[in-house]
């Protein structure tokens, strides 16, 4: 497969001086929001005690753990400000990302142990999958958390139960309290803390859930490499269909490339080109739905299809079936039938999926209603929950309406590994000024019918038009669950990289690759 994959077709073009000092408003625009975003994940980070007042107690801090343990330079954080139930330290207490461990990438999770001891908070349950290392105390329902894993490994302070110290002493109601009952209530809660049950005694040593205990952190996290390295994964010469390479242009041409104003129009192709391998792609029907890019590139060798948006004016004459020009961000006929053929072939051949997206909907009208796009536009939802596969979804700026999770989005996909905004981006069930016509066309009318001034509706559709801005820009929609990372551009193949390692370390299923179709349909 050497002719497919080792020549594939170099595209972009280097960036000119003129081109980046013309960007360079919207470059510091997107900078400021990168600045904002990283200011409030620094703010979680450093939330509750010190890290010096957590080594006093000689324990490490989650984000010490993180550091020993992950492989170096590996770590893509996740939900970092994620907080659907607005909490006062701004997250849920959960650390979460992909990194690599003993060589093998993994979702890593842990609590932060300098807010509240890492206690429970609101919002924490969606936020939480497994954890490997138990350290401290874990109980109640952190309890059922920490026996969920395959193998524990805990350290020799560590102790799950079903009821922790504080329970086990007020399990005999009494119908209220005084001085006299608080006093044994002290003495029990020493000898508890003194203690506690479910500590290293009883579940090493009786049960067995335990299956190591070390004495210091360290050991622990070396524990949990060892186990993962005797995970099974495939080595990655095993997928790669060409040695890993870097983009032949700089990741920081992404800020001269990507407007930050919604309506200014850029080359996606020229943004994509900055992400792959060695700048080099084979697209996909490259003459038809031209709203749409479809193609196979590389990342860091492995194979992995992409889509996404292109904006501008389409030309005259598409769609084909309106008497109207097509612009892109838009979804029309051929974009959507092409989508579903690449998508279920990319299904067939086991190609992992990157979506990324920068659209403002699907047409809309009754001649799309004749050409079918609402059936079009389930088909697709069709094809991609038909494919089996790991897709992952990059909001490059606006994701509106049904076209955002017709393209990846995780609402209507339950293959998306992860969601990624940038500081562009925008996420809404409709743009804003459309949502206030909706709710007050009508009611312009009866004013405008009643002869009365139209000033006080304008004030409410400016208001809810500027409401709808708010809620669905970057910070927006990592609190809110929306996007599971606000990415800086620079950053951002380092997330596909993780991604298609991730994708291809132990699949469900294989296509060789000399059996792939795909490849062999775009070059004959």
């Amino acid at each position: 497969m050497k002719p497919y994959f080792e020549r594939m077709q170099r595209f972009g073009k280097e960036l000119k001086q003129g081109r980046i000092k013309r960007a360079s408003a919207s470059m510091e625009q997107l900078k400021q929001v990168e600045a904002d975003i990283g200011q409030l994940k620094k703010g979680v980070e450093d939330a509750g005690f010190s890290t010096e007042q957590i080594n006093k107690r000689g324990a490490m801090t989650v984000w010490q753990r993180l550091e020993y343990l992950v492989d170096p330079g590996t770590w893509r954080p996740l939900h970092s400000l994620y907080n659907p139930m607005d909490n006062a330290n701004g997250a849920t207490n959960v650390v979460d990302g992909l990194a690599r461990v003993a060589g093998r990438w993994a979702v890593v999770i842990g609590f932060d142990n300098k807010v509240l001891a890492g206690a429970w908070l609101p919002g924490q349950s969606e936020n939480i999958l497994r954890v490997t290392g138990i350290y401290g105390t874990n109980p109640a329902g952190g309890g059922y958390q920490g026996i969920s894993p395959t193998v524990l490994l805990a350290h020799k302070d560590a102790n799950i139960a079903v009821g922790g110290v504080g329970i086990v002493s007020g399990m005999s109601p009494r119908g209220g309290f005084s001085a006299e009952m608080l006093e044994e209530l002290v003495e029990k809660t020493r000898t508890f803390s003194a203690k506690p049950p479910g500590r290293v005694e009883t579940h090493y040593h009786e049960t067995g859930f335990f299956s190591e205990v070390f004495e210091e952190e360290t050991e622990v996290l070396d524990g949990i490499r060892d186990y993962m390295e005797a995970i099974p994964a495939y080595k990655p010469r095993f997928f790669r269909v060409s040695e890993p390479a870097e983009p032949a242009f700089p990741s920081a041409d992404l800020y001269s490339l990507l407007p930050f104003n919604q309506k200014e129009v850029y080359s996606f192709d020229e943004i994509l080109a900055r992400l792959v391998d060695a700048s080099e792609h084979m697209e996909f029907r490259p003459d038809y739905g031209p709203e749409v890019y479809t193609g196979l590139c590389r990342i860091d060798g492995f194979l992995v299809g992409c889509i996404g948006n292109r904006s501008g004016y389409l030309g005259k004459g598409y769609p084909e079936y309106a008497d109207y020009p097509g612009m892109g961000g838009k979804l029309y006929r051929q974009g959507l039938i092409k989508m579903n053929e690449f998508v279920t072939h990319c299904g067939r051949d086991r190609i992992p999926v990157i979506w990324l997206q920068d659209t403002s909907g699907i047409d809309v009208g009754d001649l799309a209603e004749k050409a079918e796009l609402l059936g079009l536009g389930q088909s697709l939802i069709y094809s991609i929950q038909q494919t089996d596969l790991p897709m992952m979804l990059v909001v490059l700026r606006k994701g509106t309406a049904a076209a955002h999770y017709l393209m990846g989005g995780p609402t209507a996909n339950r293959h998306n590994a992860f969601t990624l905004g940038t500081p562009a981006t925008e996420i809404a069930v409709m743009h804003g000024e459309t949502a206030a016509v909706a709710m007050y066309s009508r009611r312009a009318v009866k004013e405008k019918d009643a002869g009365r001034p139209l000033d006080e509706v304008a004030d409410k559709m400016n208001t809810l038009a500027e409401q709808y801005r708010q809620h669905s820009r970057p910070e927006y929609c990592a609190r809110y669950g929306l996007v599971d990372e606000v990415v800086e551009l620079a950053d951002l193949r380092n997330y596909l990289t993780a991604f298609a390692g991730a994708a291809y370390q132990n699949p469900r299923s294989i296509c060789p690759k000399h059996q792939m179709i795909l490849p062999r349909l775009i070059k004959n």
